[in-house]
């Protein structure tokens, strides 16, 4: 069927990078749509537990599929403007996920941990608009509390007593008014 078979790092199967961004929004905003194409394959003959896997710790549809579009491999293979549409369509796809009647609490359960997990990864990102649209989702999970530590592990907190020799040495900067030349 359409969404039958195993798709990511496993898999064989190589698209042309062009097809991915417009590939992700379509999964992205049509994402509500997703249990009605589950339906369609299991009223074809194919089992529900093998429809989509993205690997063996996949715990169902849209679990694989927010995994396959934040797998931290996606850094290095990907454009930029692709990883920012997987970023963005991430999201659609577990908001899809959490008023499904087909998904699980154990497979929204991954879901949240997966996307707490890669995010951050994303949010490192050189690239303006991926860190933004990582670091909107990866708030947005936080102030809904489905992150258990909101502070991400990549992430340091700027605190105003740090001094201008710590620049430079790994430390942050908060710039004042003076800083900056108003």
């Amino acid at each position: 069927g359409i969404f039958s078979g195993t798709f990511g790092l496993e898999s064989n199967v190589s698209m042309m990078p062009e097809v991915l961004p417009v590939a992700a929004f379509i999964i992205g905003e049509y994402s509500s749509l997703i249990d009605e194409a589950i339906s369609l394959e299991i009223e074809g003959g194919e089992d529900e537990d093998e429809l989509l896997k993205y690997n063996a710790s996949s715990k169902g549809t849209y679990h694989a599929i927010i995994q396959a579009e934040t797998d931290p491999s996606n850094i290095d293979s990907l454009c930029l403007q692709t990883q920012s549409v997987y970023a963005q369509a991430t999201m659609k796809v577990f908001a899809s996920a959490t008023y499904s009647k087909k998904c699980t609490d154990s497979e929204l359960e991954a879901c949240a941990k997966t996307l707490t997990k890669y995010l951050p990864v994303y949010m490192q990102s050189m690239d303006a608009e991926v860190q933004e649209r990582s670091f909107t989702a990866f708030q947005l999970l936080n102030t809904l509390g489905l992150i258990d530590n909101p502070t991400a592990p990549s992430l340091q907190r700027i605190d105003d007593d740090e001094s201008d020799e710590d620049v430079g040495k790994g430390g942050t900067h908060n710039l004042t008014d003076e800083d900056v030349g108003k």
